[in-house]
């Protein structure tokens, strides 16, 4: 008797691991089918996030083409603006500024008053050259800006 008793408990411990087991297996497995549907969710978020990234590469490419295009009409715009500007607008040298003579090529604020001071003292330039006789304003400067001055 004691043998079966001994019996039945063995089979009955027996019983609890393998149910245990077959609880363990059970959770495995949904382990596994959520691991796996969580794996699946993250490849298709991770296919969609690369055809979102494709196409606002594309966009991109787009408004950049698009905004290179007008530029370029911008600048062609401007360089006609500027050559009418240039033939229409000059500066007498008797009577311009310091602030107006600041805005030629390569004369600063202190070269601009030098002009003015020299106006000044010695009265008004007989020719475009007459700027060479002020300290500062070389054949350089004079050629870069001749045809913007005027007497």
């Amino acid at each position: 008797m004691k043998n079966i008793l001994s019996i039945f408990t063995l089979l009955f411990v027996l019983l609890l691991q393998s149910s245990s087991v077959l609880a363990a297996d059970t959770d495995n497995t949904k382990t596994k089918a959520t691991t796996g549907e969580a794996k699946a969710a993250l490849k298709a978020e991770s296919q969609a996030n690369k055809a979102e990234m494709k196409a606002l590469k594309a966009e991109s490419k787009a408004k950049l083409k698009s905004d290179k295009a007008e530029a370029k009409a911008d600048n062609k715009a401007l360089r006609a603006d500027n050559k009418t500007a240039g033939q229409s607008m000059r500066i007498n040298i008797n009577s311009a500024s310091a602030k107006e003579l600041a805005m030629l090529k390569g004369v600063g604020a202190s070269k601009a008053q030098a002009i003015v001071d020299y106006r000044k003292q010695h009265g008004q330039f007989t020719s475009i050259d007459d700027l060479l006789k002020v300290k500062g304003i070389g054949p350089k400067i004079i050629d870069s800006n001749r045809n913007l001055l005027s007497l």
